[in-house]
């Protein structure tokens, strides 16, 4: 898979922007971005009358990596009750 140089930059900003904004490693990030660019070589909904691809690969990237970072930073709470019933001596 050869990227071009403006699919490239666009999945070096997206990973870039989600890095900052949320704390993960630019490394992971950008080879999530470059997993969302091979998605949208491979996806057969792409419609080249209907829009530029770098506009449909952008919309792919974006998506892989905002699934990335659901994945990464889900967290597990634990409800008010359960954190009282623990704590109350007997």
């Amino acid at each position: 898979m050869k990227m071009k140089k403006i699919e490239l930059d666009i999945a070096r900003k997206l990973a870039w922007s989600f890095s900052r904004s949320t704390g993960l490693e630019y490394e992971e990030l950008f080879a999530e971005a470059c997993l969302g660019y091979a998605h949208a070589l491979s996806n057969p909904r792409y419609d080249p009358t209907k829009s530029k691809f770098t506009s449909f690969a952008y919309w792919c990237i974006r998506s892989q990596l905002l699934t990335f970072v659901d994945r990464k930073k889900r967290t597990i709470y634990t409800t008010e009750l359960k954190d009282n019933y623990f704590s109350k001596a007997p």
